[in-house]
């Protein structure tokens, strides 16, 4: 529930009598602060009469947000269930965003390639340059500015823009668009069994969102991994539990669904590994039936 914290500063001590609240606070461990503004509107309205049903969550943006948010939801829910009297449904792990499509003898010319920008802006870029059309600008100088015997990694890096006539302004950005590796790329081809060259499109299926696809589209697995697929971090934990319902084994399938769960996260070999194990290597060691 949106408001504004200075009228509630201003509220009286019994005038939120009857008020359910939840408050999951935004913040970073490592400022002194540290998640101060939830805290304090979770006690504000605790002291102004408001019944707190779930308890205080603290989403730290030095670790991982986004799992902080989604353990402190299913407490949530728990909660809400109990207090209203209400069962809660099953998650429907089975349900998609999006609908795979494949194409055949489709022009070449029609293929997403990798581009970020327009279709087939690689090889005919047009101003003007934005965040949706980047000028891909070649680099002309990459070193280390630290010495070998260093631990730390600094680059200096320069690009040329001088085909794009555009000058540096104070809040541009400069953006790296890296590439997967090949072979990580063909063993997680090996592993779904796919055929790289494939053209295909990823089509959503959710009538409630704008997001048409969720990287350019139509194009190749190869480039879809090679490009707009992030491979190399670890998976995020509604993507592992979304995962489970494809394992081949239902001693794997409890594996992956405890790897996902609050208890995993406290578990300190499980949380190692959930944080260390990428994409990559999730793939090649966790025997799963092609989600494909």
């Amino acid at each position: 529930m949106p408001f504004n914290l200075t009228i509630l500063l201003k509220t009286k001590k019994t005038e939120l009598d009857g008020l359910n609240y939840a408050v999951f606070g935004l913040g970073n461990s490592t400022y002194e602060y540290y998640n101060k503004m939830g805290k304090d509107v979770d006690t504000l309205l605790e002291k102004r009469g408001a019944v707190r049903i779930s308890e205080l969550g603290l989403g730290d943006d030095d670790g991982n947000i986004e799992d902080d948010y989604i353990h402190w939801r299913e407490t949530f829910w728990a909660d809400i269930c109990k207090k209203f009297g209400v069962v809660k449904s099953e998650d429907n792990l089975n349900i998609r965003n999006y609908k795979l499509v494949e194409h055949d003898n489709m022009h070449s010319s029609k293929v997403f390639k990798g581009e970020m920008g327009y279709l087939g802006s690689y090889d005919n870029q047009k101003p003007p340059y934005d965040t949706k059309n980047p000028y891909m600008a070649d680099l002309t100088v990459n070193y280390n500015l630290c010495s070998e015997d260093s631990e730390r990694l600094v680059f200096h890096c320069e690009v040329d823009v001088t085909k794009a006539k555009i000058k540096y302004e104070p809040g541009d950005h400069i953006a790296i668009y890296p590439e997967n590796s090949a072979k990580m790329v063909e063993q997680i081809g090996n592993k779904l069994n796919i055929d790289l060259d494939q053209v295909m499109s990823l089509d959503c299926i959710d009538e409630f969102t704008s997001k048409k696809t969720p990287f350019p589209c139509p194009t190749t697995f190869r480039t879809a991994l090679t490009h707009y697929v992030d491979i190399t971090t670890p998976p995020r934990t509604n993507v592992i539990k979304d995962l489970a319902q494809y394992a081949r084994d239902e001693n794997e399938k409890a594996f992956l669904l405890k790897l996902s769960s609050i208890e995993g996260k406290s578990n300190i070999t499980i949380g190692w590994l959930r944080t260390s194990v990428t994409y990559y290597r999730f793939w090649r060691t966790v025997p799963l039936s092609s989600p494909l």
